[in-house]
């Protein structure tokens, strides 16, 4: 199952492998996180290293540490899809 992320960029810090924004919002209607950082494993993303960005719109994530706020339950996917390939990856900012 997938779960679809309505920004069109999420920036993340490359040095923690946390999100370095305090909320996603989700695609499907009502749904946030309730988590203010994400962690997940970055040996599992695809990047293009000339540009930054992602090459790939999927990517798989460390799914224990992803909690919804829907019935306050563990996501159990393995695989987040984005509605854009535009996430920028890089420092803090």
């Amino acid at each position: 199952m997938a779960i679809v992320f309505d920004p069109t960029t999420i920036v993340f810090d490359t040095t923690t492998n946390v999100f370095d924004t305090t909320r996603i919002v989700f695609d499907t209607t009502m749904n946030v996180s309730d988590t203010t950082t994400v962690m997940f494993d970055t040996t599992t993303i695809v990047f293009d290293t000339t540009t930054n960005l992602s090459d790939t719109t999927t990517i798989v994530f460390n799914t224990t540490t992803i909690v919804f706020d829907t019935m306050t339950s563990v996501s159990d996917t393995t695989t987040i899809v984005f509605n854009t390939t535009t996430i920028v990856y890089g420092d803090r900012v």
